[in-house]
């Protein structure tokens, strides 16, 4: 069974257990993540930062793309349709910060909603699989 992983998920992947708010410690380090204060501005491969990586082995937490959740959301303000009725605007959330982000948007607990059809090339996912593949 695979998914795109949940928010809790993700914060959890780089809190470990002692709750940090970076994949590495409670510090922001440049050195450790791709985001703007590096001037790349474009993404990198996947353990190019090997001293990012979170407590339990994951790559790329904070920063080189925003990531999808599974998390979704249903916005308040709704939409105004083809109809010209009102529609809600479903969205879902992005996490990790990206290339483009400032150092505190790849923060643990910073998050944004987007429409679901919303695509950049500072957007990505990731997948999970829940279990031991058979």
């Amino acid at each position: 069974d695979i998914s795109l992983p949940s928010l809790q998920q993700r914060q959890r992947a780089i809190m470990g257990e002692d709750e940090r708010v970076f994949p590495w410690g409670n510090t922001f380090d440049q050195s450790r993540c791709n985001t703007r204060e590096n001037g790349l501005l474009m993404t990198t491969v996947v353990n190019r930062y090997p001293d990012g990586v979170s407590p339990y082995g994951v790559y790329d937490l904070a920063g080189n793309v925003w990531e999808w959740c599974s998390d979704s959301v249903v916005e308040d303000e709704p939409q105004q349709d083809e109809n010209d009725e009102s529609v809600p605007v479903q969205k879902a959330l992005v996490h990790g910060g990206a290339f483009v982000s400032l150092y505190n948007r790849c923060h643990v607990a910073t998050y944004y909603p987007l429409p679901l059809n919303t695509a950049f090339a500072s957007i990505g996912f990731r997948i999970i699989c829940n279990g031991l593949p058979k």
